[in-house]
């Protein structure tokens, strides 16, 4: 993805104003269009993401999350400490430090330069540091390919934003994005890209926000117009909608979302892309606007399956 440091500054100041009224603080970019414009402004920019409210609770939540459906698909420690996964919509890396802390190495992708430059700075220090590789990606039916022929990939970094590396393998045994499904175009693109890198019997594993699934949703508003007091209690939101899709019809930008998920329709989506052992659930709530007492919190969705 060709974009000069110009684009990438001009990209942060629009999206830092357009944060401030989007309530994802958990330091995750959802930036999936499955689209291939390679000169697109980076809408997703934000080098305030792990700066924001509730970032590094929901990146535990969402790593305990993972690590709990593991567990109770029957999948140990001392198996799954030797796994290369890969984790799909890195964003700032907020959640990737506990993933190569737990695996034995992590591939993450992200299609926003400016939070793959932001996650090579965040975790430059880590000890595991050696355990992780990055570069920009959108899923895509061509995505094993690319993988398997070990095609270079733009990882942009703060000293360079123009470097590029190659895949070091083509096959993970375990595949997890974090909040991300919710602003996907191309779901089916997505997901079979997503499918296509998983080792035969590896595991594909999501983590959602529950819109419907508890009563914080009732005091729960998804966007912040421009003249709302960010420290209020959102109020209540529209529950019944489609989404709030971008104009033109895009899911794949701040403030925009698809309809909620819920445990059954995840679960049937999982099942309709040929995943086996299928398994979703509800599991506690998600700090998303801070960790206060009288913030909304909606619910955290777990949903996992199995390649055959």
């Amino acid at each position: 993805m060709s974009q000069d440091s110009s684009k990438i500054e001009a990209s942060v100041h629009q999206h830092q104003h357009q944060h401030k009224h989007h309530f994802h603080s958990h330091g995750h970019s959802h930036s999936h269009d499955n689209g291939n414009n390679q000169e697109e402004i980076d809408l997703w920019a934000g080098k305030d993401y792990l700066d924001m409210p509730g970032v590094f609770e929901v990146a535990h939540i969402s790593h305990d999350s993972i690590i709990h459906s593991l567990k109770n698909a029957g999948i140990n420690k001392d198996e799954y400490k030797n796994w290369d996964i890969l984790e799909i919509g890195c964003g700032a890396g907020a959640v990737t430090k506990h993933f190569i802390n737990t695996f034995k190495s992590v591939h993450a992708i992200d299609t926003s330069p400016t939070m793959i430059a932001t996650l090579s700075e965040y975790l430059k220090e880590d000890p595991n540091m050696d355990k992780l590789t990055y570069f920009l990606h959108t899923l895509s039916s061509s995505s094993n390919k690319q993988f398997e022929e070990r095609q270079a990939q733009k990882s942009p970094i703060k000293d360079d934003l123009d470097r590029m590396i190659k895949p070091k393998q083509s096959k993970f045994k375990l595949a997890i994005s974090n909040l991300v499904l919710h602003h996907i175009d191309n779901i089916p693109e997505f997901l079979n890209g997503a499918i296509s890198l998983l080792e035969k019997d590896g595991w594909l594993v999501f983590t959602e926000i529950g819109w419907g699934e508890n009563e914080n949703l009732h005091q729960h508003q998804h966007h912040h117009d421009h003249n709302h007091n960010h420290n209020q209690v959102p109020s209540k939101p529209s529950i019944e909608t489609e989404g709030k899709p971008h104009e033109g019809g895009s899911f794949n930008a701040p403030d925009h979302y698809r309809k909620p998920y819920t445990v059954e329709s995840l679960k049937e989506l999982f099942e309709g892309y040929g995943l086996k052992d299928v398994y979703a659930e509800e599991r506690g709530v998600l700090p998303v606007f801070g960790v206060d007492n009288d913030k909304p919190k909606p619910s955290c969705l777990i949903v996992r399956g199995r390649k055959v």
